[in-house]
Formats: C-alpha cells, structure tokens, sequence
C-alpha cells in the first residue's frame, strides 16, 4: 500500500505543467530592493494572478482597480505593465 502511495506521488508530482512550476520560482520580495521583482516580471511574464499570489508584499494595481493620487515612497504599489495580448506582465512601475 505504501509503495501504491508514494509511486502515486510520484506521478502526480511529474505531470505539474510547466507553467505551474515556473511560477513557483522564489522571489524576494522586498521593496528596498524593487529591481528584483521587476526582473522577475520580466523574465516569468506572469498573469495577475499570478503575480500576485508571488509578490504578495506589495499590491500590483490590476486594470479595473480604483487607486488613490496619493504618492509612495515605499514601492507598495505596482503599476503593471502588459504584453500586446494584455494577458501577461512584462514589467512595470511602483508609484
């Protein structure tokens, strides 16, 4: 029965999609240093979603979010930038 188990997660663990396992990539999150994250961006070109659940240190302002004008120095808010199908974050710029 064990060997039933484990070869059972061994599948499951082998069929994740490629998608799903590069986003599981760790990100510092850290917006002393906001460089990296938009790297990051760059390089995974996430969905919203995505990008949220691994930058969850800071709110990535979405197309139909309502923002205040009020200015941060604190790279606490992400204005993302889209690709051409505005499916995916190519980068962006904290405000």
């Amino acid at each position: 029965m064990k060997r039933h188990v484990l070869g059972l997660l061994a599948i499951i663990t082998c069929s994740t999609p490629f998608a799903a396992s590069a986003m599981s990539t760790p990100v510092a999150c850290d917006r002393n240093h906001p460089e990296a994250m938009l790297s990051y961006l760059h390089k995974t070109k996430p969905t919203l979603e995505q990008a949220r659940a691994a930058l969850p240190c800071i709110f990535i302002v979405g197309p139909r979010d309502a923002t205040t004008m009020e200015i941060r120095r604190d790279n606490s808010r992400l204005y993302p930038t889209y690709d051409e199908t505005r499916q995916h974050i190519v980068g962006g710029s904290f405000h």
